[in-house]
């Protein structure tokens, strides 16, 4: 559950861009900083990280430049329209 909600966290993080320049690299590293930290605590507190939280998190950290390189495309742009239709 809270792996969902740091995804919900990159549409946010992204709009700071009008106060901090960084574009897609602001989000990517704002999201995975979360989700580091995350890791972090679970490592302090339990003193290990749940296996599920670990695979989560790096598929979100990878996923991330993945669907920014996508959506920048030309098809991804004609599917989005036509879903807008």
């Amino acid at each position: 559950m809270l792996l969902a909600t740091i995804v919900l966290l990159a549409p946010a993080i992204a709009r700071f861009q009008h106060f901090m320049p960084g574009g897609p690299m602001l989000t990517i590293g704002g999201t995975g900083l979360f989700v580091l930290v995350c890791l972090v605590y679970d490592r302090l507190s339990h003193g290990r990280i749940h296996p599920a939280f670990l695979w989560g998190g790096l598929f979100l950290i990878v996923s991330l430049p993945v669907r920014f390189a996508v959506g920048a495309t030309g098809a991804w742009h004609t599917v989005a329209v036509w879903l807008t239709r």
